[in-house]
């Protein structure tokens, strides 16, 4: 077989532009030379990512053509290791060599299209008359390829006549072996002992030495009859499907609740941030303590935390209070993006977030589990790291997207699916992956009933906008009437209008959400609207005009009482001051202040001045039982609220596709130009005087020339320029990478050669 260098050499442009199209992960970075991708291409690294995305009947083909090209050399009665010996020449292997071995159902046509793409994905090299497997594969199918152990030098006659003096016990312990691994141990003293020994004696089995002993290769072949490698089928198990109805409905309803939990998590941690740990995230405490908050359970609090910090809406940031050493410690903050989040529709900031769950690096169901170390697992931990996530998440869903809308699949079938589409990467627990995924896509709306919604479908097709948009048309119309009632609860029906939603927000508590969601008012909600600028009379007026029923007389006297009593004793600045009418009251101001440790001087009757700043001032009038209402210099109604915490995202969110993306073509036919330059320019001029002779004839025929071209940190790469004018020590050329003119010293071109026309 010819080296991968000059396989490289013999293939057109047009095949390798299809080697780096199906395995694009070649192309990072891009390898200046032929040379640079031929050692790209034998590394294990590369071999292995390409053979873990072959599906089954792939699988199967590759498995048979190093089978059927394996040349055994190790004599049966050798104690050999775990590695296979093979001769060094091993023999080229023919479509119905393979086809032959396969046994069906697999045509001799489909199994000549798997050698043919596998060929172009560069795994075996030559011809329809024979191939070999590329380097680095046999490493690449596992340490028991196809579950089959080292060849033992013995013809089928000799497998067949020592099989036939074999009794029930021994062919029991042989068929245990059959479908690999081929390895078991023996225990000393076992019951088993002498079949055992009589099977090594025969050369049925090969004694390791160890205490475990091996079925050799011949032995589990003909064992396993006419399909050695099993059933080799081209097309995938079929789907179970089952109708599922008002999928996007669901889905919308649950997208809605989604984006209400992110919006309540950014509103919590920029009033109250969460604690940091030393080694990074958040506690299990803290995150048991959001979810409480919340009404979610660890592994949708743990969820939602982690799509906020994959998409920018959250990071770690030093908070500066009482807390910790010289008054500050590290916690968990909104980022400044999250106030155009939190302003944005709600179509835009669920895409958002969802679209970030497709592709991020974490496994959020880690959290609150305990690690190697019997640690428990925290949210936005190194510990919740899964690199694979974002295949696993699209491969699962990707499965279901084969359905028609509103169809599901069940779990038996998709996982005989995933099986059959990366056998190699089906790793194990795949039930509980599924799991876990749709649990996940379920909780953020992008499944309902374990089928894909229209809005998912968008997103695996990282249409973003279009995912937006498909939830918007899935959402009920915006209501803007509520129903108040008697038990001091109001129910949005459905969505509300922007402007209502937001008037609720500030009067009254979210209770629950769901298809409805259920406010509750209290003395507290009702101080905080009139806090943000509401009056008694807008209240009575805002319930008036959006109550689908009479404002009940409860609701009424709740808001007229704490109205009554809200901005009776104002407080100002002197550094602050309160004022009031009732003498009495500013009396029970003074003693207040006084029992809290602050000093008032009475102006008047009606007023007194105190000099702590007035948020104090009126925090200890509250806790005290009093209601002030804080005012400016004006007269006009203050908000004490603190403005929610925002930082700048420092930590990079794990978030990101596990695997390369493809190139565009244009891209990879500028990086096979430039790999046949860099392997040409081992011929080209590379000595001073002849490299200025060959940009000087380029620059006046006004040619282009491939040049090597050192930096100033010694690195070398390869580019095409247009010469425009060589003098004095200097190039002036134009850069058809950039577009631009450069200007390159002429001692650093290590090479120059005319460019192909």
């Amino acid at each position: 077989m010819s080296s991968t260098l000059q396989w490289l050499r013999d293939r057109s442009n047009d095949e390798l532009a299809e080697l780096l199209a199906a395995r694009p992960d070649l192309l990072l970075p891009a390898p200046p030379d032929l040379a640079a991708l031929a050692r790209r291409m034998d590394g294990s690294a590369t071999v292995r990512r390409a053979v873990g995305q072959l599906d089954a009947f792939g699988v199967q083909v590759l498995q048979a053509v190093w089978l059927l090209g394996d040349v055994p050399t190790v004599e049966y009665d050798a104690v050999p290791g775990d590695s296979d010996s093979t001769s060094p020449s091993a023999q080229a292997v023919s479509a119905a060599d393979v086809h032959r071995l396969l046994g069906g159902p697999a045509t001799r046509d489909e199994v000549e299209a798997a050698l043919t793409r596998l060929h172009v994905q560069g795994l075996i090299r030559g011809d329809a008359s024979g191939y070999l497997p590329a380097p680095a594969v046999r490493e690449a199918l596992g340490r028991y390829p196809a579950g089959l152990g080292i060849a033992a030098g013995l013809s089928r006659e000799e497998v067949a006549h020592a099989l036939a003096g074999v009794g029930e016990a021994g062919l029991g312990i042989l068929r245990r072996l059959v479908p690999g691994p081929p390895v078991g141990s023996v225990e000393a003293g076992s019951r088993h002992g002498d079949t055992i020994a009589s099977l090594v004696a025969a050369r049925l089995l090969v004694d390791r030495g160890d205490g475990t002993v091996m079925l050799p290769r011949e032995v589990a072949l003909e064992l396993r009859g006419e399909r050695p490698l099993g059933p080799a089928d081209p097309n995938p198990p079929l789907l179970d499907a089952t109708p599922v109805e008002d999928v996007d409905g669901t889905a919308a309803g649950q997208a809605l609740a989604c984006h209400a939990h992110t919006v309540a998590l950014l509103e919590i941690l920029g009033n109250e941030p969460a604690p940091a740990l030393k080694t990074g995230g958040i506690g299990i405490v803290a995150v048991r303590g959001l979810g409480k908050r919340l009404d979610l359970d660890v592994h949708a609090t743990a969820l939602y935390l982690d799509v906020l910090h994959g998409a920018g809406l959250i990071a770690p940031a030093v908070i500066r209070d009482h807390r910790g050493p010289r008054g500050e410690h590290a916690g968990w903050v909104p980022t400044q993006a999250a106030d155009t989040y939190l302003a944005g529709a709600e179509p835009a900031g669920w895409a958002l977030v969802a679209g970030t769950w497709l592709d991020m690096r974490r496994n959020p169901a880690q959290v609150g589990r305990r690690d190697a170390a019997d640690k428990i697992i925290g949210a936005l931990s190194v510990q919740s790291d899964w690199r694979g996530g974002p295949d696993t998440r699209r491969r699962i869903l990707t499965e279901i997207a084969t359905l028609e809308p509103g169809f599901a699949a069940t779990q038996a079938s998709l996982m005989r699916r995933l099986a059959y589409r990366s056998p190699l990467q089906h790793g194990a627990g795949p039930a509980a992956q599924i799991d876990t995924v749709l649990a996940e896509a379920t909780e953020l709306g992008i499944v309902a009933f374990d089928a894909l919604s229209t809005a998912g479908r968008a997103l695996l097709g990282d249409d973003i906008e279009g995912a937006a948009a498909a939830l918007d048309r899935a959402l009920p119309d915006p209501v803007d009437t509520v129903l108040v009632q008697a038990d001091l609860t109001l129910i949005a029906p459905g969505r509300l209008t922007a402007g209502l939603a937001a008037a609720l927000a500030e009067l009254a508590d979210v209770e629950s959400t769901g298809s409805a969601t259920v406010y509750r008012l209290s003395e507290q909600s009702i101080r905080r609207a009139l806090d943000a600028g509401f009056t008694g009379a807008s209240l009575h007026a805002l319930l008036a005009a959006h109550s689908a029923t009479p404002v009940p007389q409860s609701v009424t006297y709740l808001i007229d009482d704490v109205a009554r009593r809200h901005g009776v004793l104002r407080a100002g600045s002197a550094e602050a001051f309160m004022h009031s009418e009732d003498t009495g009251l500013i009396a029970q101001g003074i003693a207040a202040a006084a029992a809290a440790g602050i000093r008032m001087r009475s102006l008047a009757p009606t007023v007194a001045v105190s000099q702590v700043d007035l948020t104090t001032l009126v925090e200890a009038l509250r806790a005290a039982g009093l209601a002030p209402a804080a005012e400016d210099a004006s007269g006009t109604i203050l908000d004490l609220r603190p403005a929610p915490r925002r930082t700048r995202i420092t930590v990079p969110p794990r978030i990101g596709p596990a695997a390369p993306t493809a190139p565009s073509r244009d891209q990879v036919e500028s990086v096979i130009r430039r790999m046949r330059a860099g392997d040409e320019s081992r011929g080209a001029a590379s000595d001073p005087g002849s490299i200025i002779a060959v940009l000087r004839e380029a620059a006046k025929a006004r040619r282009s020339v491939w040049i090597g071209y050192a930096d100033a940190e010694g690195g070398t790469s390869t580019r095409m320029v247009d010469p425009i004018v060589v003098s004095g020590g200097t190039m002036v050329a134009l850069d058809r990478l950039r577009q631009t003119p450069r200007t390159f010293t002429i001692h650093r071109i290590s090479s120059a050669s005319p460019a192909e026309t």
